[in-house]
């Protein structure tokens, strides 16, 4: 995301809890700045961004609705919020699929080539036990957001959500 945004011109800056995971993306080129820092706790001043973008890290976070203001706080006025992320799947066929293929093959053929079949377990349970698509919407929206629009992707699976920060 940071290189395609940072062909668009925009300045980039990459927040994550771990030193390693910071250091990965510089070790791959990755166009950004790197901030250690947690989702909770922002070292940025109120209103000090244009924009924040989150790509499958929310089901990650230990306090959502804290994340949530915090974004809200250091995005200014008008600003956009986007997030990708992975939501347990609501048809039951797709529910089925889900478990059978994420839960089992990928989960078993992982720790088939890895011998770390628990990555992948991890991955399975993350998403099927996070919120519904609704509820994140609902609490984006609580915590000062505005002209939300989510929009399913992949199955259903993975969503968009692009937000605006309410003026007031």
């Amino acid at each position: 995301m940071a290189a395609r945004l940072s062909r668009l011109g925009t300045f980039c800056v990459g927040v994550d809890p771990s030193f390693a995971m910071l250091a990965e993306g510089r070790r791959r080129r990755r166009p950004f700045f790197p901030v250690q820092a947690a989702g909770e706790a922002l070292p940025f001043r109120d209103g000090s961004l244009n924009g924040v973008v989150s790509a499958f890290v929310m089901r990650n976070l230990e306090d959502l609705e804290r994340t949530m203001q915090e974004c809200r706080r250091v995005l200014r006025p008008g600003g956009r919020l986007v997030i990708l992320e992975f939501f347990p799947p609501t048809s039951p066929l797709i529910r089925t699929f889900f478990r059978i293929y994420l839960g089992g093959v990928v989960t078993w053929t992982y720790r088939l080539l890895t011998r770390r079949g628990g990555d992948a377990a991890w991955l399975y349970r993350s998403i099927a036990e996070f919120r519904t698509p609704k509820s994140f919407q609902d609490l984006v929206e609580s915590c000062g957001f505005a002209d939300l629009r989510m929009r399913p992707l992949v199955f259903r699976i993975a969503w968009r959500l692009e937000a605006v920060r309410r003026v007031n």
